[in-house]
């Protein structure tokens, strides 16, 4: 097992770092797509926090369920804030696939332990988190700052998806 102590303290001052930024740029400029991207930096920093207390052998249950309502959270104020962004409302497939995410991640869990429990749960906010960056750059092609916003939110939604494929245990989730 790797020490991910130093990649949770980067990634939780980080996500700390864009949630305090995009809070301060939605309140002096009123706008509620960095609100929402605000609160789902926040939760990120939630998730991340938990994993901290992630027990490998499934006895604590508490930090994987704080994690995951986290992951679903976030994953629903990313998409909020790229509709927001764009003009539109959010569609209601989106918070269907997080309660059918919510309810896999939960049986999984039961059944094989909170690692697989998870599965769903990231699938999902990589879906999300993909979704919100082709929104973003479908909505203002023409700015650079979309450009950037929805590539990284693409990127980052293939970064997570490719931990399981890395060698050793290097995956937060």
């Amino acid at each position: 097992m790797i020490d991910l102590a130093p990649w949770i303290v980067a990634n939780a001052s980080i996500t700390t770092i864009n949630a305090a930024v995009l809070g301060y740029l939605s309140w002096r400029s009123n706008s509620r797509s960095l609100g929402w991207w605000s609160a789902a930096w926040t939760l990120a920093t939630v998730a991340v926090s938990a994993s901290a207390f992630v027990d490998p052998d499934g006895l604590n249950w508490v930090a994987p369920a704080i994690l995951c309502a986290a992951y679903l959270a976030s994953a629903l104020c990313f998409l909020k804030a790229a509709y927001a962004f764009a003009g539109r409302p959010l569609p209601r497939a989106w918070p269907f696939a997080c309660a059918v995410c919510a309810i896999a991640g939960i049986g999984l869990a039961i059944v094989w332990g909170p690692a697989p429990g998870m599965i769903p749960l990231v699938l999902l906010h990589c879906a999300g988190s993909a979704a919100s960056g082709i929104v973003v750059v479908r909505s203002a092609p023409k700015l650079p700052g979309a450009w950037l916003t929805g590539g990284s939110l693409v990127l980052i939604s293939i970064h997570t998806l490719d931990y399981p494929l890395r060698p050793g245990d290097t995956s937060p989730w």
